[in-house]
């Protein structure tokens, strides 16, 4: 089977155009599938920056929960342990603060005799951060001596 030789002027002229574009396809593209406009490309970035900073705006606030729950995680453990160590202890009236200089913490305690039974002992433990009082962490027990 033989080829046709085609006339070509240009590039391939005088050259067997079947050899010169084989397997060369052209295939037309509408003009709308092209690409993206600058505009179309402008919302999209937009709209992926809002995404973003609300999730940044998320990890903000969950790390300050973050460090509040600590905080309370904290000023609970302080508390258990002083109010073991009164509990193990002979009771007698007191009414004592110290201060965790490591956590920033202060530690204030009470042991009083109950109104209605002498034979009980109200032990008071509070515990809050030095430099915010009012952010108080309190545990009440009662002691039978």
């Amino acid at each position: 089977m033989e080829r046709e030789r085609l006339e070509v002027k240009g590039c391939c002229a005088g050259r067997d155009a079947s050899r010169t574009h084989k397997n060369r396809l052209k295939i037309r593209i509408p003009i709308t599938t092209q690409g993206y406009s600058l505009l179309e490309v402008m919302v999209a970035i937009s709209i992926l920056s809002i995404g973003i900073l609300g999730m940044m705006s998320l990890f903000g606030s969950g790390h300050r929960l973050l460090a509040v729950s600590r905080e309370t995680t904290l000023t609970a453990q302080l508390a258990q342990n002083k109010m073991e160590s009164l509990r193990h202890s002979r009771p007698r009236i007191q009414d004592e603060e110290e201060q965790i200089l490591a956590y920033r913490m202060t530690r204030k305690w009470t042991i009083t005799p109950s109104q209605n039974n002498p034979s009980l002992w109200v032990i008071t433990v509070n515990v809050f951060p030095t430099n915010e009082p009012a952010r108080t962490f309190t545990l009440k027990s009662l002691l039978y001596y």
